[in-house]
């Protein structure tokens, strides 16, 4: 089953580098013309889907829309479970002023992951337990192999790709994932396990209202 998870557009959070966390910003006019491209990409080559799914947030929402509008998809199914990782007290804040409000954050080392529980957010075992609850979803609603897109943010991507490509799941896996960029996954068993496979990930990049693949990866703050 071939599954293509995309990231959302730029935000206006991205854009004024913001660790967003759960809240709700809206996608930049270059966020939709991403969406909007990649849409035209996709549908150039023939790629339509069978379903999309989407984080509710509407910087992931909308650029779902946009891509199902262009490619002729069914109309998204938002779930909660797709939602960014909450970030407690560190949501709407700037890196910098993340590390001026929490000084023990800028030197978090890598046990700590994704765990945001000290500063009221969600803790590593609750994001994985939402994301291994939509896997099955997934799982169970399409035992058929269809084409489906999965349009998510930064985090829980990272946290998707990690569970569904990796046994047992790695806790850190080291991959950037820009605004856009699709990674595409096909399911399989493989020695008794119902897993996935990374088939190819394309970053993508706007170059004058054209998109282009480049391999250059662009810096992103967390909380995406």
């Amino acid at each position: 089953m071939p599954v293509i998870l995309m990231r959302h557009g730029q935000s206006e959070g991205n854009l004024r580098r913001i660790f967003q966390g759960s809240l709700d910003y809206p996608l930049t006019e270059l966020g939709r013309e991403q969406a909007g491209q990649v849409g035209l990409w996709l549908a150039g080559r023939g790629i339509r889907f069978d379903s999309i799914y989407s984080s509710p947030l509407s910087r992931a929402a909308d650029t779902a829309r946009i891509i199902g509008e262009v490619t002729g998809a069914p109309e998204v199914s938002h779930f909660a479970d797709l939602r960014e990782i909450h970030g407690g007290q560190l949501e709407g804040l700037t890196s910098e002023e993340c590390n001026a409000r929490f000084p023990g954050y800028v030197g978090r080392g890598l046990p700590q992951g994704a765990d945001f529980s000290e500063y009221g957010g969600e803790s590593y075992e609750q994001i994985n337990a939402r994301i291994a609850g939509f896997i099955a979803h997934i799982q169970a609603e399409h035992p058929e192999p269809q084409s489906i897109a999965i349009v998510a943010h930064g985090g829980t991507l990272y946290q998707l790709l990690k569970q569904w490509c990796g046994w047992p799941a790695p806790r850190h896996f080291f991959v950037a994932m820009s605004n856009c960029v699709m990674l595409c996954l096909e399911q399989r068993e493989i020695r008794g396990h119902l897993g996935a496979e990374l088939k190819w990930m394309l970053p993508m990049e706007l170059l004058d209202g054209e998109l282009t693949t480049d391999w250059r990866i662009a810096d992103s703050p967390g909380g995406e």
